[in-house]
């Protein structure tokens, strides 16, 4: 299975987040149908050199929600780069594709950039490596360049922040409009960045270090953004430590005279089994302080070996959730759902999505159409079918009820997706890292993120 590397963005809301959850409450716990079935259109289909595996989709234009950005993953021709789509206006149909930036990794710029946010409605980049040292930047884009003669705002450059840390930065996520500081995650560190007067980004400060006593008892690889929940706390998930399966912390932050310091708190440590292991992805976080995400294995172990053994671990993933009580045990995990490996999915690397009515979206890696020859990975020692899922979960009963609005079939449509989805009423978008122009030299089996052929597309679903 591949595993992806890559910075990650969380943001501090400008006092919003208590009046947003407070929108959101009237909708929690109210279902809606499931989408069963949906149509899909691959909308972009990734070719090189310019880039491959697309790994991450925002909205970039408030007036317009079907403006959106994917990052590519960088071939061995390039470093990556940003590419605008939007929806043709009527009454043309189709997108329409227009490149933002080449990233090149010199003179400070970025390269393999890993995650893509909107921030106060500015465009930041984060990536793994680049920068003036090669540890990864974030690059930080303005929000409106008509000069290109194009009907719509296209970001442009403005600055480029270094990470001062040696260590590759990990994880994904986005931001939301509302925003005056970045915080990003590394292998087993934090920093933040704060919006300037001038319109960028201020160096990286380094707010906490997850410690290395006792193995890593507290975490370490972090395997997503660290989001900001209702009681002003950053929770985030690891990837490895604690028992070896990773845990899932909230970070506190404690201001005397003027200093502030944050102090971790391991709200649950994984055992690899019915509870799931190495979680990847971003956290969603309801009104209520819950939080929902996704393990890579664990969860049904019968038959795992068969479906789900991946580089000697057993188990097809879960959707978990953490429940909140201000008294007794404060944190309990339920399992939303374990992935069998077979048409319902396996392996979920991007966490999920909330909608309005508290139902859960998100992707798997492999699982569903599981006879396809395009996605058996035999070749490279892959024992995981299926080209991938996604995934909704309705209702309020452990575990929550499972529908597939689509199973990817590996051509055209695409391919293993590696992040979340994004939800535009009842449509859903996202990316693949494979499929696609399947018969694209540089993107054969195996090559990029994905084990299938092709560089990937971006896709809506349609009920």
């Amino acid at each position: 299975m591949s595993t992806q590397y890559s910075s990650s963005m969380a943001v501090k809301r400008l006092g919003s987040a208590v009046a947003l959850s407070a929108g959101l409450l009237m909708s929690i716990g109210v279902s809606i149908e499931p989408v069963y079935a949906g149509t899909e259109s691959a909308i972009n289909n990734i070719t090189s050199p310019a880039g491959a595996s697309p790994i991450g989709l925002t909205v970039v234009h408030g007036s317009n929600p079907l403006m959106f950005a994917d990052i590519l993953f960088g071939t061995s021709f390039s470093c990556g780069g940003l590419e605008l789509l939007t929806q043709n206006p009527a009454p043309a149909t189709g997108f329409q594709e227009m490149p933002w930036h080449a990233f090149t990794g010199n003179s400070g710029d970025a390269c393999n950039p890993g995650t893509i946010g909107d921030f106060g409605g500015h465009t930041v980049v984060t990536s793994q490596t680049g920068g003036a040292s090669s540890n990864g930047a974030v690059e930080f884009f303005n929000p409106a360049n008509t000069a290109i003669g194009l009907p719509y705002p296209v970001p442009s450059p403005n600055g480029v922040t270094p990470l001062p840390s040696s260590e590759a930065p990990q994880s994904r996520g986005d931001a939301p409009a509302s925003a005056e500081t970045v915080y990003i995650t590394a292998n087993y560190q934090i920093y933040e960045a704060a919006l300037t007067a001038s319109g960028k980004l201020s160096k990286p400060k380094l707010i906490y270090t997850f410690p290395s006593a006792d193995n890593h008892k507290d975490g370490v690889v972090l395997s997503g953004p660290a989001e900001f929940g209702p009681d002003g706390n950053l929770y985030g998930a690891t990837n490895q430590g604690g028992k070896g399966y990773g845990v899932i912390y909230k970070l506190t932050p404690v201001t005397v005279g003027g200093k502030t310091t944050w102090t971790e708190t391991v709200l649950h440590t994984f055992t690899g089994g019915a509870d799931g292991g190495r979680p990847w992805g971003q956290l969603a976080i309801d009104s209520a302080g819950n939080l929902y995400g996704t393990t890579t294995m664990g969860g049904e172990l019968d038959g795992a070996p068969t479906n789900c053994s991946n580089n000697g671990f057993a188990g097809c993933g879960v959707v978990f959730e953490l429940l909140y009580r201000a008294t007794g045990t404060l944190w309990t995990e339920k399992i939303l759902y374990s992935f069998s490996g077979a048409a319902d999915g396996a392996i979920p690397m991007a966490g999920v999505v909330l909608d309005p009515h508290n139902n859960l979206f998100g992707t798997t890696f492999a699982g569903g159409n599981t006879n396809l020859a395009a996605c058996s990975g035999a070749a490279i020692g892959n024992t995981t079918p299926g080209c991938g899922v996604v995934f909704e979960l309705t209702g309020k009963k452990y575990p929550r009820t499972e529908s597939v609005p689509y199973a990817f079939m590996g051509g055209a449509d695409g391919a293993e997706p590696q992040s979340a989805v994004i939800l535009n009423g009842r449509d859903i978008f996202g990316t693949t890292v494979a499929g696609g122009n399947t018969t694209d030299a540089i993107c054969g089996s195996g090559e990029g993120l994905g084990y299938a052929k092709g560089c990937g597309v971006v896709f809506e679903i349609t009920p």
